[in-house]
């Protein structure tokens, strides 16, 4: 009840911002959502969707687009659920409507919501700024699987839009979440799940380096697996990223991807001109003379051997790739105890880009202590 007394506060301050004819619309920063990037004064009248029981505009939309279908759908759907009215879903029309924009490739995921004589513009990343809108504007929260209760709207007789002109864009270039866009998960689309990197990324590569007997590293160069507690090496696929040999390999791999040859096992994109650092799936704990040399106890749990694959690895890596393969950018996925970057550390190349995996959550980000 508390949750729908909020969403009665916003539909009301909605209604009145519409009857009012504000210039910019004063609820679209609600204290649950992020910032916008830019409100801009709105020029024109109020724009009418539904009065009377009659939907007074449609939905425009490339229904062959399966990201733009999904958002109309959506659209249509919570409008029904807020008045009883279900807008139609059409490819063209005359006159006013809400138009979703289909996205043009390669984008930064930038959309803006605007009003006008045509109706409503839902343009850049169309699909965003139909969810933006539905959530901002109309009032829509969506937290889990609607068909379990996770969505809320508040009942209205009518909708009328006030005028609008806004832009936003998502905070974070990559937003994906497992096992989202499997079909028993669309329900997160609304989240604006998606990922506008140009810059490739392959998971705990390189693959097979363990098993690959083309080059039976095993045997030939075990010293560039993580050595255990007891001495072993190459009893696991992780690297020894403090080992001047693992480096050495990394660089014959690569070139010889790069010039046509055979693959390096996933740590070269050369379509998205990346070259994938990630460690295994665990915790760095090589305990051989070079990474405890290297490695920073007092660091703390999430960083303990940030300093090896770091600032010894990707630094090193980074001068080389800038050296040898000029255009190409170095992706580094930081995990488990390799998180926090090393204090003074700084990477001067411009070819070094992180990213971060997070288990609590995006919306946990909210916090201070979790961020």
């Amino acid at each position: 009840m508390a949750a729908e007394a909020v969403q009665m506060r916003r539909i009301v301050t909605f209604l009145m911002a519409a009857a009012c004819a504000t210039a910019a619309y004063s609820g679209l920063n609600d204290s649950d959502l992020t910032p916008l990037a830019e409100i801009r004064e709105a020029a024109g009248e109020s724009v009418e969707w539904v009065r009377g029981g009659k939907a007074l505009m449609p939905i425009v939309a490339d229904v062959k687009n399966v990201e733009v279908k999904r958002a109309a759908d959506f659209l249509a759907t919570v409008v029904f659920e807020m008045t009883g009215v279900k807008p139609k879903i059409v490819v063209s029309a005359e006159g006013r409507a809400v138009r979703i924009e289909t996205p043009t490739k390669g984008g930064d995921g930038s959309f803006s919501v605007r009003t006008g004589s045509g109706g409503v513009s839902l343009s850049g990343q169309g699909a965003y700024a139909a969810y933006d809108f539905a959530e901002r504007v109309l009032g829509v929260r969506q937290y889990f699987d609607p068909k379990k209760g996770g969505r809320i709207v508040v009942k209205a007789a009518e909708i009328v839009v006030p005028p609008l002109d806004y832009s936003d864009r998502p905070v974070y270039t990559m937003r994906a979440i497992y096992p989202f866009p499997s079909a028993r998960c669309l329900w997160m689309a609304p989240w604006k799940v998606g990922n506008e990197c140009r810059i490739g990324h392959m998971v705990h590569a390189p693959h097979k380096w363990a098993t690959d007997t083309n080059f039976n590293y095993r045997v030939t160069r075990p010293e560039i697996f993580e050595r255990k507690s007891d001495g072993q090496r190459a009893v696991s696929p992780m690297l020894c990223y403090g080992n001047a040999r693992t480096l050495e390999t990394y660089v014959e791999r690569i070139d010889e991807e790069i010039r046509g040859g055979r693959s390096a096992g996933g740590i070269v994109s050369p379509a998205l001109k990346t070259i994938t650092v990630s460690q295994w799936d665990s915790g760095l704990a090589c305990t051989c003379e070079d990474c405890l040399r290297l490695r920073n106890m007092k660091a703390g749990p999430n960083g303990t051997y940030s300093s090896v694959i770091w600032g010894h690895f990707a630094a090193k890596l980074s001068d080389i790739a800038k050296r040898r393969w000029p255009g190409y950018m170095l992706s580094i996925l930081p995990y488990h105890n390799s998180c926090d970057l090393p204090d003074g550390l700084k990477f001067t190349n411009g070819n070094v880009t992180a990213w971060l995996v997070t288990h609590p959550g995006m919306a946990m980000l909210k916090d201070a202590d979790v961020r």
